[in-house]
């Protein structure tokens, strides 16, 4: 797995601030990002603010939390129910198809969580809900499945001067 063993050992965050993607050129993944901090004030470090990298499972937990919002962007699967349902099937989807099956299982478990709680809730509660729920999952197997490898070992940094079609284009 050297795409997974060069993602551990650069380290490299995706803390990205307004003023380091303010002035990327339209249609690129740091003008996306601009345009989203702008609009929303939220920052990309929104959770494990906390965590300082010291090993590998630190800089896991920073990283993939500090991405969330741009693999929305380049996924495409909007700050939705539906949009969160189908980024964590397609995550899900990628990391088994990637990696060992232990080791995939072990990225996935909070996910794996986080959808048996969905299902349940929609299935009991949100029947309009549900039939989103579905339609998400069936669009995140599909996408995440064609992934070239997990969004989580994508190296934002050197991509945010890229056009987010590139992006998905070497993704897959």
């Amino acid at each position: 797995l050297p795409r997974f063993r060069e993602w551990l050992a650069r380290r490299q965050l995706s803390d990205f601030s307004p003023d380091e993607v303010k002035g990327c050129a339209p249609g690129t993944l740091g003008a996306a990002l601009y345009n989203w901090m702008e609009t929303t004030g939220y920052r990309l470090d929104l959770f494990f603010q906390e965590v300082k990298v010291v090993d590998d499972f630190t800089y896991y937990l920073r990283q993939t939390s500090l991405q969330h919002d741009i693999e929305h962007m380049v996924s495409g699967f909007g700050p939705n129910h539906g949009g969160e349902v189908a980024l964590v099937t397609a995550n899900m989807h990628a990391r088994a198809r990637y990696f060992t099956p232990e080791l995939a299982n072990f990225f996935n478990r909070i996910f794996g969580y986080l959808k048996s709680k969905t299902i349940m809730k929609d299935t009991l509660y949100y029947p309009e809900a549900m039939a989103v729920n579905l339609e998400a999952e069936f669009r995140g197997a599909e996408q995440g499945r064609n992934w070239k490898y997990p969004l989580m070992l994508a190296p934002w940094r050197d991509m945010v001067d890229w056009q987010i079609a590139d992006i998905r284009e070497e993704i897959g």
